[in-house]
């Protein structure tokens, strides 16, 4: 096996750790997410990533368009900022 395929091999299940992870906070706080507009924030946190992979950072478009539209509570924007990058990031890793 080389290091190339163990590396692929970490990116996956730490991918699919954070996905059961994220699925059981969501399935705990479901009511709470309710109201929250999930399509506006799809659309900043694509383009931000998009943004990112071209070498543009993401979390300063992200933050502004958060703010710009009141999408997101101040105290809750560290977490959202770090749980939005996980994914991308691994799918970055992968292909590139």
């Amino acid at each position: 096996m080389s290091l190339l395929t163990m590396i692929q091999a970490g990116l996956l299940v730490g991918g699919a750790v954070f996905v059961v992870m994220l699925f059981n906070s969501w399935r705990k706080h479901r009511k709470q997410e309710a109201e929250t507009k999930i399509l506006p924030i799809a659309l900043i946190g694509g383009f931000a990533n998009f943004c990112d992979t071209l070498g543009i950072g993401s979390f300063a478009i992200k933050t502004a368009g958060y703010k710009q539209f009141n999408l997101v509570d101040d105290k809750l924007l560290p977490g959202t900022l770090n749980c939005q990058a996980v994914l991308s990031t691994v799918a970055q890793s992968l292909s590139f």
